[in-house]
């Protein structure tokens, strides 16, 4: 009988941790789902902002600016210094439109710039995948309507070259997220082929680095051919003013050599002459001696 109370005994207690510690278990779960659904609900704010701002057009190109200038600063750029937002530029488009780029740099002082605008025609490129990530049916018409588009934003960046105002023959197009430029090239890779005929350069924050440090080095390219082109103008001036010292020593030895024939001439004829009226003094003089 005592054992067989102390085994309900022990029974009870069990059974009162188990129902505590399922009650623990549920209100650890409860808090769990609700910290979940805060966090996913917080998420999906977060990616829906993220997705209005990249269906607008322009919100998309302040967002990829936004990109750039962050990357230009990280790696020491000043703006107002060593590159410009939004600056107008003092030409227009054939189509007679102000063309004021996202980026202009001022490589050499003011004497040369180098413009770079982002641009990535993403609302195509969403054509392409269904709301799962998939690709739609009808993909190879929306990979040719993306294609197609990228090469208008590539003749776009083209119009920012003028070569006859300062800019270098050369821009860029920045494609701020590196993904899609990776998978445009797989796409197609004749696309770099296509912006390099058009002289525009492709950037994306992969390559970022290498496209300041060739502005970085462009600059001190243009001050060393600056140098150079004053030392050339000091040997042109330096070679000028030797061929007239030339000029004027020759005259000087033409000179000097009709002197030295002078004298030669005073030398010989004149000394000759003196030396035989002498002789004759001298004879006069002996002779006169001889009678005395």
């Amino acid at each position: 009988d005592n054992l067989h109370t102390k085994l309900e005994v022990e029974q009870t207690t069990i059974l009162d941790n188990i129902q505590g510690s399922s009650n623990n278990l549920k209100d650890i779960m409860k808090l769990t789902a609700e910290n979940t659904e805060r966090t996913t609900n917080a998420i999906r704010v977060e990616a829906q902002k993220i997705s209005n701002i990249l269906q607008d057009n322009s919100k998309r190109g302040a967002w990829g600016e936004k990109i750039a200038d962050d990357l230009l600063k990280n790696m020491g750029m000043i703006e107002g210094k060593s590159y410009q937002k939004q600056k107008k530029l003092p030409w227009s488009s054939e189509d007679n439109k102000e063309l004021k780029p996202d980026f202009t740099f001022n490589i050499d002082g003011d004497g040369k710039l180098f413009i770079m605008d982002s641009k990535f025609p993403l609302s195509n490129y969403n054509r392409m995948f269904d709301e799962n990530g998939n690709p739609v049916s009808d993909i190879d018409t929306q990979k040719k309507a993306y294609l197609k588009e990228f090469r208008k934003r590539i003749d776009e960046v083209k119009k920012y070259i003028n070569t006859s105002e300062n800019t270098l023959d050369l821009a860029a197009m920045f494609i701020p997220v590196s993904t899609i430029l990776d998978e445009t090239l797989q796409m197609d890779s004749a696309i770099v082929d296509y912006a390099i005929e058009n002289k525009v350069v492709l950037v994306s924050p992969a390559n970022f680095y290498a496209l300041i440090s060739f502005l970085k080095y462009s600059e001190t390219l243009f001050q060393v051919t600056k140098e150079q082109q004053t030392i050339m103008k000091i040997f042109t001036s330096l070679k000028e003013q030797w061929m007239k010292y030339e000029a004027s020593f020759e005259d000087v030895e033409k000179k000097l050599e009709k002197l030295s024939e002078s004298i030669d001439s005073v030398k010989s004829t004149r000394t000759n002459a003196m030396s035989r009226e002498i002789k004759k003094v001298d004879e006069i003089l002996s002779m006169d001696s001889k009678k005395l």
